[in-house]
């Protein structure tokens, strides 16, 4: 019988996670704008009907990031998460095919609520963290260039699918192929055999890791004004990320190129998560999330002029380079914030803030949508909340390092 050492299952863990974000964010998150039209046609729904049942299974995700420290305590082992989340997407997708009207869409979407919290920056952040000590940042990156590489499979590979299928059919082979290789992969998983020392070391806030107590942590200034800072960010994400395939097919590009936007948004993501993980290690979370927001402005800006086919296009590689903003950049800023002593708890509060901005995101686009006709008001409310979430993710940074400043000088 052959056996893995520990050096051979890091690397064999990283490809696992990889394979695992690819179909899960693939198939469950960057398709879901291509099923906004032929599902609101067929059930008679507004815009605002369909974002509810993201907002349902997004608002599950938060209520489970608020207790995550609590759960990953009760369950002892991530790699317990990272398989419910997988076998939730799964059979939320499945299920979401045989909906017959919005009240069990609305079911579904809670079901999907353990893929939002269970497959989420925190649950891999924290297994890596259990196998590297150092270039964390390049190895998140890795594992997240998945979910870009998904959307570029995925995203043309679904928008067919519906074409020649119908949306129910592939919803149903999408669940399918989730519970063929995103179970299996999380099952095959293998924890460092120091997690569970570590993991009860870290959520009894063990003084032996460095970084500020949760009583600490909640009464500084920083905690709020970067809590703000992610909403908003995730907020202007999602304006875009949600509704793409709609806005596009509003300023009145053909299915086949809007797919190929989509397409390169995603490839252009696989490859600048890589850069944006060595960039977090070299660099640090202020200048590489001051970047990444800089090509969030810029992609709203193209999106609002995309019936230019040139700047659809500017869009896609912009986007590709902002919607990285919801992976390994959240994890180090937080972690640059508040030091590993109590990241459990700390992530799970930000992830808490990150699914408040993805919920309100569809709410306020179909609202825009639904009074005005139209999603360029929408846009512009993105353009001007990645503005608010640069400034405010930097004076998070500030603030942070002025009091860690002012403890060396007190001690």
């Amino acid at each position: 019988m052959v056996r893995i050492g520990e050096a051979h299952w890091k690397w064999l863990n990283v490809i696992l996670l990889f394979i695992i974000t690819c179909v899960t964010f693939g198939i469950t998150d960057h398709t879901r704008s291509l099923f906004i039209v032929p599902v609101c046609t067929e059930m008679g729904l507004s815009r605002t009907d369909f974002g509810l049942f993201n907002v349902i299974s997004t608002v599950v995700g938060l209520l489970l990031s608020l207790g995550f420290a609590k759960i990953l305590r009760l369950v002892g082992r991530i790699k317990v998460l990272l398989m419910l989340g997988s076998l939730s997407a799964a059979i939320h997708m499945a299920l979401f095919g045989l909906a017959p009207n919005l009240w069990v869409l609305y079911l579904v979407g809670m079901i999907k609520g353990g893929f939002v919290a269970f497959i989420s920056v925190a649950c891999v952040s924290l297994f890596l963290s259990r196998w590297f000590t150092e270039k964390r940042g390049v190895v998140m990156g890795m594992v997240m260039a998945g979910t870009g590489l998904g959307g570029t499979i995925f995203s043309p590979l679904v928008s067919l699918m519906i074409g020649r299928l119908g949306w129910r059919s592939t919803a149903l082979l999408c669940g399918l192929l989730l519970l063929l290789v995103a179970v299996p992969a999380a099952l095959l998983l293998r924890e460092s055999p120091a997690s569970r020392v570590r993991e009860s070391a870290s959520a009894a806030g063990s003084d032996r890791q460095s970084g500020l107590s949760v009583a600490e942590g909640v009464h500084t200034s920083f905690f709020w004004v970067g809590l703000l800072g992610v909403m908003m960010a995730m907020m202007a994400s999602n304006f875009m990320a949600s509704n793409v395939a709609a806005i596009l097919d509003e300023k009145g590009l053909a299915t086949a190129l809007a797919s190929a936007v989509m397409s390169l948004q995603f490839a252009v993501n696989t490859g600048a998560k890589l850069v944006i993980g060595a960039s977090l290690d070299r660099f640090g979370a202020r200048l590489t999330i001051t970047g990444i927001l800089c090509c969030m402005f810029a992609a709203g800006c193209c999106l609002l002029g995309s019936a230019s086919l040139p700047l659809a296009f500017a869009y896609g590689a912009f986007y590709g380079v902002a919607f990285a903003i919801s992976s390994s950049p959240v994890a180090i800023f937080v972690e640059t914030l508040f030091g590993p002593r109590n990241y459990s708890v700390f992530i799970g509060y930000y992830m808490a803030a990150y699914h408040s901005g993805v919920i309100l995101a569809p709410l306020v686009s179909g609202w825009v949508y639904d009074h005005t006709g139209s999603y360029d008001g929408a846009i512009l409310v993105a353009i001007t909340l990645s503005v608010g979430a640069l400034i405010l993710f930097n004076l998070a940074l500030t603030l942070a390092r002025r009091r860690r400043k002012e403890a060396v000088h007190s001690a």
